[in-house]
């Protein structure tokens, strides 16, 4: 169990897991604690088949729905997830950083690396005071500003990537490849074309978003969308892209707006592999437009060979055993307004000795000796309290019960 651990002994990778899992880990206990944590309206229940349901199911039903509901809803964070692992590898990068943002980022990046990883909320005060006194400012429209997903330079290259990235090649569908084409990269094609001043520097000078860029020593711009894994969790593939045909149909408008446009060379075209690689007549820019699968996305963004299997997760078990219990503790409690997570939770509050063995329990980490000990106390002193009607009944009352401690524990530490 990963939310038992010390945070503070934790490495980067592990500490980004372990808030949505430990937010996550809290809300299912409170589940199985509180009745009315989870309600369904009338119309909910009358859908969902709840004012149906045979009596002798009815409240694994509801409480299979009620936690599977919260835990489904509380999954946004993998994709999130995974760009701030992969940014953790370079503290040049940045999670969700804004167009008009690009000086400041430049200027910064290691406050931006922190921000993107960890929120504003881990930002100093100074940092914070460095970030609202900055000499850039925006001067385009909030239309003409795009979020990022991942930003990151590479200083030796003269190079500024930017990724949209997908978590698999079933993730987004062709409506979200389209609106990564059609809109995200068309708002940053369209400021080269123009060539629209967007930025003034403390001097009052305009610069426009190459301009800009080259001001920092940059002379290249990448921007692609990375799809990281197949379906079977490998690293993605053209071939196993189901919506590789978004990507073509829209490409291909892309090119032929480039194609037309008296304002770009075009330098490069692969038309097979999504790429193409343009020059903006007037500064001699480069702007490379692709479509990027599995180890090529961190090759691209880093400059140096990685595989995105690196940034699979980790197998702790809080996940899955805190679904298992919460599910089972949640029926209990609405068809007998008590279970055993609710009875051990009452045991500790009138009972120091069984509190201090719980707290040795989450202080070992989950020691297996500590739970045995805290077990055996259970069986002598309160035997017959946790009754057959609030044990599952494919579930040995003692394996239960040391399920049930755990996933409390990882709540609780």
């Amino acid at each position: 169990m990963l939310c038992v651990k010390n945070k503070d002994n934790l490495d980067l990778g592990l500490k980004l897991l372990y808030e949505p899992y430990k937010n996550i880990l809290e809300n299912m206990v409170e589940l199985c604690l509180k009745v009315e944590k989870k309600e369904f309206d009338p119309v909910a229940q009358i859908y969902h088949g709840l004012a149906s349901v045979p009596n002798e199911i009815k409240y694994y039903y509801e409480s299979l729905l009620g936690v599977t509901s919260y835990y489904q809803h509380s999954s946004g964070g993998e994709a999130k997830y995974l760009e701030k692992k992969l940014s953790s590898i370079s503290h040049t990068s940045t999670v969700g950083v804004e167009l008009k943002e690009m000086p400041l980022w430049l200027t910064y990046s290691e406050i931006f690396w922190k921000r993107g990883i960890y929120t504003s909320k881990a930002l100093t005060s100074q940092n914070k005071s460095i970030l609202r006194k900055t000499e850039w400012n925006w001067i385009g429209e909030e239309l003409d500003n795009c979020t990022i997903d991942l930003a990151n330079f590479l200083k030796s290259k003269q190079r500024v990537v930017f990724c949209e990235s997908k978590t698999s090649t079933q993730t987004g569908g062709a409506a979200g490849r389209r609106e990564i084409w059609s809109k995200k990269f068309s708002i940053i094609m369209r400021h080269f074309k123009s060539e629209k001043n967007l930025f003034t520097d403390a001097t009052g000078k305009q610069y426009t978003l190459s301009q800009m860029f080259q001001k920092f020593g940059f002379s290249s711009l990448e921007m692609f969308i990375g799809i990281l894994f197949n379906v079977d969790g490998t690293p993605a593939t053209l071939n196993g892209d189901v919506f590789a045909s978004s990507n073509r149909e829209v490409f291909k408008e892309l090119k032929e707006i480039v194609a037309k446009s008296i304002s770009f060379d075009l330098v490069e075209l692969d038309e097979k592999n999504f790429s193409c690689t343009i020059k903006t007549k007037k500064d001699r820019f480069i702007i490379k437009l692709s479509a990027l699968y599995g180890n090529d996305v961190p090759l691209s963004l880093f400059g140096t060979p990685d595989s995105v299997n690196n940034l699979l997760l980790l197998k702790f078990d809080d996940m899955w055993l805190g679904q298992l219990i919460a599910i089972s503790e949640r029926c209990s409690l609405l068809k007998h307004s008590k279970n055993c997570m609710s009875i051990f939770k009452s045991l500790c509050e009138k009972d120091s000795i069984l509190r201090t063995k719980f707290d040795k329990v989450i202080r070992s980490e989950l020691n297996e000796k500590k739970i045995q000990d805290i077990l055996n106390y259970l069986k002598k002193e309160y035997r017959d309290i946790f009754t057959d009607e609030i044990i599952p009944d494919n579930r040995n009352r003692r394996d239960y019960i040391a399920d049930i401690i755990q996933v409390l524990a990882s709540a609780e530490s």
